[in-house]
């Protein structure tokens, strides 16, 4: 790769979770990293209230797994009530779900916002300027350049726009918006209870077309109340400390037992950029789409981008392979996003009835659900697959998310990740030293991928030869013998990229990854 002068290699325009998280991703990998932020201090408010288990084992993946558990609380019951109260659905998060935490974990955002800076803080590569805004962006070829607010310049060979719904490397882009067409103003009131409470469900969404409202945890300590905005009223009429603590009436919450930490109306809407990279400049978190809370999906996908992008970037910047690889990363997160704004859509339809007679048709359908004793969901269910990106063939766990499970070495036992690490990671049943040729091998030196085999349950642990780890309670084994292939691969961002025979799985990776290796190690036997 040709050298450029650049006081950067990455440009990270906004400082909220997802900046942070990329920031942390790239500058682990041993990047130059600036991040310019416009405000002071950070963000002193919540957003999001949860994130499923998937972003919990990204941020674990950054550095913050021993953290993760202080930082919020299972999010335990959810449920959906009419009117009435009548249960109209229910379903319980697992505490070790499908990637060994939690499937749903409720938390103030401030918290992780502090830990993910705390993480920032470990990496002289990295460099967070607060107060300071970026104007100007032009591109010169092979970089570019970013003008600040006090007229000075900052080079960068990318530049990733992190900088929310009113983006301003979007603006620079020239990117069209896509609009789902679906859109509801609420109020959104943030609360501390005065005395520790068990709420029972701990999450509820009533459904009543007099006015749908919302209960959920937002992490130890910190209560949310959502009330929806009926037809004919005023944004900035609702939006008054008199009119929320009106509304918390409904559920008992007074200034006598809690404390208002801030009140704002909201549109909930869904939207998303059409292109995600023009040239240099990238989007990922707010900046590229955004949605209604109804799914708990918005800052899940802005971490899901972080991860996405993040290894590709690493692999364009080593030199490993060309920019084109940075196409496909729009294309992958646009195809999975969009399950995600569907899903939203569907429960916002569900729950923003304000109709009697539809609200009716919809309460007796659900619970003739409810007595047919239909199973809602289970949360790996709703972890889309992508159908289009760098994947090899296509098989049954393709483009699907590997779950985790625990492990043990010869001298620890813990998540797989923690065990083994993270990257691409080769999975294979028994022993792989003899299976990989040297060619292989090569590719894999490469791109520092790690080569594991997987041995069943009760295997004595002093008996492990060097990349070989037990499987503890047999999920990874029974995941393997599923595969229907020699080996499972699996890319930085935990999705399958195939099954196959251990080295035509690894020539399919070279291929599509469009390597830059020498001829006779891409011709893999």
């Amino acid at each position: 790769m040709k050298e450029i002068d650049v006081d950067c290699d990455v440009l990270i325009v906004g400082f909220g979770p997802v900046g942070q998280l990329l920031s942390i991703l790239l500058a682990d990998k041993g990047w130059r990293v600036v991040v310019v932020e416009r405000r002071t201090e950070p963000h002193a408010i919540a957003r999001a209230v949860s994130f499923d288990g998937e972003a919990a084992r990204i941020f674990a993946a950054a550095g913050l797994a021993d953290e993760l558990p202080e930082l919020g609380e299972l999010s335990r019951e959810i449920e959906f009530h009419n009117g009435r109260g009548d249960v109209l659905y229910r379903s319980e998060p697992a505490a070790e779900g499908y990637f060994g935490w939690p499937d749903s974990t409720s938390f103030y955002q401030p918290d992780l916002e502090a830990a993910l800076i705390a993480r920032t803080e470990q990496f002289p590569n990295l460099s967070v300027l607060l107060g300071t805004e970026a104007v100007g962006v032009e591109e010169t070829g092979e970089h570019v350049d970013v003008r600040l607010q006090d007229g000075s310049r900052i080079s960068a060979r990318w530049v990733v726009g992190c900088d929310g719904a009113r983006s301003f490397v979007r603006e620079q882009m020239d990117v069209s918006e896509q609009q789902a067409g679906f859109s509801f103003d609420w109020l959104v009131c943030d609360v501390v209870p005065h005395e520790i409470t068990e709420y029972r469900p701990n999450n509820l969404q009533i459904c009543d077309p007099k006015r749908p409202r919302t209960h959920a945890s937002a992490g130890r300590g910190h209560r949310r109340w959502e009330f929806m905005l009926l037809p004919g009223e005023s944004p900035s009429e609702m939006n008054t400390p008199d009119y929320a603590w009106k509304l918390l009436a409904m559920a008992d919450v007074t200034p006598e037992n809690a404390t208002l930490e801030r009140h704002s109306v909201y549109k909930f809407r869904s939207a998303f950029a059409d292109r995600w990279r023009a040239g240099r400049l990238l989007l990922a978190g707010d900046a590229a789409h955004v949605m209604p809370p109804f799914s708990g999906q918005g800052m899940c996908s802005g971490v899901r981008d972080a991860r996405n992008l993040s290894w590709r970037l690493d692999l364009v910047l080593r030199g490993l392979t060309s920019d084109a690889l940075l196409d496909s990363y729009g294309v992958e997160r646009i195809d999975h996003l969009q399950n995600s704004i569907e899903l939203a859509i569907k429960l916002g339809r569900v729950i923003c009835l304000t109709n009697e007679k539809l609200a009716a048709a919809r309460d007796a359908a659900m619970l003739a659900g409810r007595a047919r004793g239909d199973v809602p969901p289970r949360p790996e269910d709703i972890y889309w697959p992508i159908r289009k990106g760098v994947f090899g063939h296509a098989d049954q766990v393709t483009g699907r998310l590997v779950p985790q499970a625990r492990v043990a070495s010869a001298d620890r036992e813990g998540l797989f990740d923690q065990v083994v690490g993270t990257g691409f990671v080769l999975m294979t049943l028994g022993d792989p030293a003899q299976c990989v040729s040297p060619e292989s091998q090569e590719i894999l030196d490469s791109l520092d991928a790690l080569v594991v085999g997987i041995l069943p349950p009760g295997t004595p642990r002093d008996t492990l030869r060097p990349g070989t780890v037990v499987d503890v309670d047999g999920t990874c084994s029974a995941y393997l013998s599923g595969a229907h292939g020699e080996a499972v691969l699996m890319r930085p961002d935990f999705y399958a990229f195939g099954a196959d025979e251990i080295n035509d799985l690894i020539r399919q990776l070279a291929t599509e990854l469009n390597l830059v290796l020498r001829e006779d190690v891409l011709k893999v036997g």
